[in-house]
């Protein structure tokens, strides 16, 4: 389980808690819940209880999603797969396809689909949690905690070790 927390310069700050541990008769593989508390109100989602939920004499109760995967017919009476989770691989396999057989370029699909660009923070505050909880296990083995942080500015990305000293780990310098 990892659990990291970033605190934005507009003051904002998120807790992404990632944890795979569940017990071997839960109803799903995983279990996504996400939570956004803010001074003025809030929003939450659980997103194994979206869909149809039901139960039976006898039977344990399950919960299904009905949006992820369904068949859906097509006009001409035969069916296909549809819905959020085959819709994300339709999305790439098209962008991928217009580059490779129809010419288009990087710049030609931008703004069509969530981009390496778009993406960037994200990967980088996984990069950057990645290197914290190695160090911080590393030092947790050597009976010295959890003490390695990291920060993000204009510059890049620094993790803080005082063991090792910080070490800039993403520079946005040209």
């Amino acid at each position: 389980a990892v659990q990291v927390k970033v605190q934005f310069d507009n003051g904002m700050c998120i807790d992404f808690i990632n944890n795979w541990v569940l017990p071997d008769d839960f109803e799903a593989p995983v279990n996504q819940e996400s939570r956004l508390a803010g001074t003025h109100g809030f929003v939450e989602s659980d997103t194994q209880y979206r869909g149809l939920r039901y139960t039976a004499e006898g039977r344990a109760t399950k919960t299904r999603n009905s949006h992820f995967l369904r068949d859906i017919r097509r006009e001409d009476g035969t069916f296909a797969f549809g819905g959020y989770g085959v819709d994300s691989l339709i999305a790439c396999v098209t962008k991928v396809a217009e580059l490779k057989f129809l010419g288009a370029t990087l710049a030609d699909i931008k703004g069509t689909y969530p981009d390496a660009e778009e993406a960037r923070l994200s990967v980088l505050i996984v990069h950057a949690a990645r290197e914290v909880c190695r160090r911080n296990f590393q030092h947790t083995q050597e009976g010295r905690g959890a003490p390695v942080t990291a920060t993000f500015s204009e510059k890049g990305v620094t993790v803080h070790d005082p063991y090792d000293g910080p070490v800039v780990i993403y520079d946005r310098a040209p």
